[in-house]
């Protein structure tokens, strides 16, 4: 069995909950209750934890101790009898410790397990539109890969051979090393996720995590940074938290899309999956689409490769025809296939079949349809534009204007295609996304941050004035102006609006931004100088001092960024905590772009309305298109 530590109490230990301590903990209290202390601490110095062994040697001295004692016939008999019930007591008071940490333990383990699969069936009922899935076909392959690398794969797979076995079957058949290919829309997202609810129920003492690869870039080194940066917010922890599961827990890890990665990127992260491959006990699941596999000159180090292919007619048919209530759709959409000869090769690709599985669920016939291309590709555009024209219709929530929420979705995809996003979220709004009237946001920036910057500079002159009253109207209208021109000249630059949620200090960090502290420590000392020349000599030495500690205190953080977020403005609750404003320029530009047209201005009421209505996907924090086949439509 393996390891699930993940914390216990504060006072309490952090113990390895495996099968074996657990068998260990019971020969223990079996032991102790047949007063056999030294045989019980046997039990305890097995488990191999350092934080037991302090307590289990000062225990053992005193047996030792007794024993030595009662030889030398030191203690009478009432005596030793209460010395040995004394030691069989601190034992059992420090197995009833360890046992509340188990049980913690548990609870903390299992709350984590079932949060992942409550997360993962969310987005495989968003995936698949609220249908039940269908079983894809799969075959053993060896599509991309190159000879001498497919050599090495298990003798069970031979290329071209239906598999018949379950998915957990051939991760098993593969040891837990497995490739998954498969052109768009076939559905390997979503076998992955299927895959990753069948591993959280069958493998109990593993967490198992889908995890999207197109974040991944070379400069993170090794695969275990990038797992540093992206689990725990895929796991719901801190960071330190995270780092101690990865430490004491086993993983198998659902990897997503390598062809997502930008193409330079490719055949940098299938070596460092390698890599991280070289510990035996690290399992891993990599998926992507045929032809980008092929032209990675990297092979996946897997065991096995399996490819997703299209659905057969007769395959289709008996999914549909016993679906009965759960299907609303099933016997319209048969009906229109045996019609429709375009239409029943187009749904062989099942983001195709769910597609039209939601369309007919309206009650719609073949006939109402419209369809008039005459070949595979028009038939699937049509699915696709009734889809779209459906979802912009639809109202589950709030009402936008079909033409208003199509414009602002084409929008969106436009931009997530140019900067080669998958994933969308607040913190990729900047101002590079408007460059034709970014006067209008400038305006808006300057004026807000020039209004407060300017009032700020007013109340901290009037402070040192020593004056009752505040100064002149005229003084806070100059300031605030002279802070507003600043202000638009800086956005005028360009510069990106720049969150920063992760916070550390180090003498590092200090050593390489000394001067900027160096400037602020002069200030401070002027400052107080100053007040040594006039009346106001309390009010100089606290701002020099607060300016010095400033000084002393910044130079050395450094501010990083979350990898994935789970809340939409998270990145910006975070930033604020660290003393950044970015919410400011963010909220500026957001209306901007309203004023502009091209993004309406409660941003994320929106976004989640398009996800329930189909058109994306919600991971707490970010947005997706349902498929990158619809961003595709959307960016045209």
């Amino acid at each position: 069995m393996n390891i699930r530590r993940l914390f216990g109490p504060k006072e309490g230990h952090s113990i390895a909950v495996t099968a074996g301590n657990r068998h260990r903990l019971a020969a223990c209290l079996t032991a102790i209750g047949q007063a056999r202390p030294a045989d019980a601490l046997n039990q305890l110095k097995a488990m191999g934890e350092n934080d037991l062994q302090t307590e289990c040697l000062a225990l053992e001295a005193r047996i030792h101790h007794l024993n030595s004692r009662e030889i030398r016939g030191v203690l009478s008999a009432d005596e030793a009898r209460l010395e040995f019930n004394r030691i069989n007591d601190a034992l059992l008071t420090l197995v009833r410790r360890l046992e509340r940490v188990f049980l913690q333990d548990e609870k903390n383990f299992q709350a984590l397990r079932n949060n992942l699969q409550q997360r993962y069936v969310g987005r495989l009922r968003q995936k698949l539109g609220e249908r039940q899935p269908i079983n894809i076909l799969r075959y053993y392959s060896t599509a991309g890969t190159t000879p001498v690398g497919a050599a090495a794969y298990k003798d069970v797979m031979v290329p071209d051979i239906e598999v018949r076995q379950t998915m957990l079957e051939t991760f098993d058949a593969a040891d837990g090393r497995l490739l998954v290919i498969g052109h768009p829309g076939v559905g390997k997202t979503t076998l992955l996720l299927q895959l990753a609810l069948a591993l959280l129920e069958q493998r109990p003492d593993h967490i198992t995590a889908v995890l999207n690869l197109a974040t991944w870039q070379s400069k993170f080194g090794s695969f275990d940074n990038w797992l540093d940066r992206i689990l725990p917010l895929e796991l719901g922890v801190s960071r330190t938290l995270s780092k101690k599961i990865q430490q004491n827990t086993s993983f198998i890890l659902l990897l997503d899309g390598v062809d997502e990665i930008p193409v330079g990127e490719r055949d940098a992260c299938l070596r460092a999956i390698g890599d991280y491959g070289t510990k035996a006990q690290n399992r891993f699941v990599i998926s992507s689409r045929t032809d980008e596999y092929s032209s990675a000159s990297k092979d996946a180090p897997v065991n096995m490769q399996i490819e997703l292919r299209p659905l057969t007619a007769a395959q289709i048919e008996a999914e549909l025809t016993p679906a009965g209530a759960d299907r609303p759709e099933a016997a319209r959409l048969i009906v229109a296939l045996q019609h429709d000869n375009l239409l029943r090769e187009a749904v062989a690709t099942p983001f195709y079949l769910n597609t039209a599985q939601m369309l007919f669920a309206q009650g719609r016939n073949w006939d109402e349809m419209g369809f008039t291309a005459t070949d595979v590709e028009g038939r699937k555009r049509e699915l696709v534009e009734a889809f779209v024209r459906n979802g912009l219709q639809t109202v589950v929530n709030r009402f936008y204007s079909p033409q208003k929420a199509g414009k602002w979705l084409s929008f969106l995809a436009r931009k997530m295609k140019e900067e080669h996003m998958v994933m969308f979220e607040l913190a990729n709004l900047q101002t590079a996304w408007m460059p034709r009237q970014k006067y209008i946001f400038r305006t808006i920036f300057g004026m807000v941050n020039g209004i407060f910057v300017g009032t700020g500079f007013y109340l901290i002159a009037w402070f040192f004035s020593g004056s009752d009253r505040p100064g002149n109207i005229s003084d806070l209208l100059f300031l605030s102006g002279i802070s507003i021109v600043i202000f638009s000249a800086h956005i005028a630059a360009g510069p990106k609006i720049k969150t920063g949620e992760v916070r550390t200090w180090s003498w590092k960090n200090y050593g390489q931004h000394w001067v900027k502290g160096l400037y602020y420590i002069c200030l401070g000392a002027l400052v107080i100088i100053a007040g040594l020349k006039n009346q106001f000599l309390i009010k100089h030495i606290i701002a020099g001092i607060l300016i010095i500690i400033f000084g002393i205190w910044i130079p050395g953080y450094k501010v990083s960024s979350l990898l994935q977020i789970n809340k939409p403005y998270q990145r910006f609750n975070a930033s604020l905590r660290n003393g950044m404003f970015p919410m400011v320029a963010h909220t500026c530009l957001r209306l901007a772009m309203f004023l502009e047209g091209s993004l309406p201005l409660r941003l994320v009421y929106f976004l989640n309305e398009m996800t329930d209505r189909h058109l994306l996907e919600s991971d707490g924090g970010s947005w997706r298109f349902r498929h990158k086949i619809l961003q595709d439509y959307f960016a045209k």
